[in-house]
């Protein structure tokens, strides 16, 4: 597997004890890979399609030392409150690979979901959290906006970031311009591209 994340850099700026949020958990392999390093971290995360989440909480009822640190939930985090979002899929069954709220994400999502949905600012008021050591987002499209759409007061306790980015269109929906706006709330960003014509975004707080 690709270490997409730097893992082994990206854990060294972390604080022991970091508190974590991420925005498409898939089945808990990220979270897996950086409890190794940090046991004592705290994670929340969010993935909306069924058969990831469900594999997710096997992979947390199979290593009880994760229990009360790491945290699922079954939800799709979007830009504005709602109660639900349609996701377009890949199959009817619950096991789709790739899930987006864009029509045309991929050509191979004909069929469609509705979750529950959730945003950035609720989870944040929701757990009482004051500080996030790290935002880790992965979720097909859906970074515009959560990103552009969340309150300011996000960028102030949110301490680094990293964004799976897809390039969309040549206005907004781009790593360009979603590095722009992040500098312009004061982070320093920098980016790979990956092996599937997207990039990893890297945001850190001055």
């Amino acid at each position: 597997m690709d270490d997409v994340y730097r893992i082994d850099s990206l854990v060294k700026q972390l604080p022991q004890q970091p508190v974590v949020i991420d925005i498409g958990g898939n089945a808990g392999y990220f979270n897996l890979l950086l409890f190794n390093y940090l046991p004592n971290a705290r994670s929340i995360a969010y993935e909306p399609i069924e058969a990831n989440y469900k594999l997710f909480k096997y992979h947390i009822d199979a290593n009880p030392a994760l229990k009360g640190k790491l945290a699922v939930n079954h939800a799709a985090v979007v830009g504005q409150e709602q109660e639900s979002v349609e996701l377009f899929v890949e199959t009817s069954a619950s096991n789709s690979v790739t899930a987006s709220i864009y029509e045309d994400f991929d050509r191979d999502n004909t069929f469609h979901v509705t979750v529950k949905a959730i945003t950035l600012d609720q989870i944040l008021r929701q757990n009482q959290l004051s500080h996030v050591d790290l935002l880790k987002v992965d979720c097909e499209g859906s970074e515009y906006p959560i990103i552009y759409e969340s309150p300011e007061y996000v960028w102030q306790i949110v301490k680094k970031i990293i964004i799976e980015v897809h390039n969309l269109d040549e206005h907004q929906r781009n790593v360009e311009s979603l590095q722009k706006y992040l500098e312009s709330r004061g982070y320093t960003c920098s980016r790979n591209t990956l092996h599937n014509h997207c990039y990893m975004l890297f945001a850190c707080k001055n």
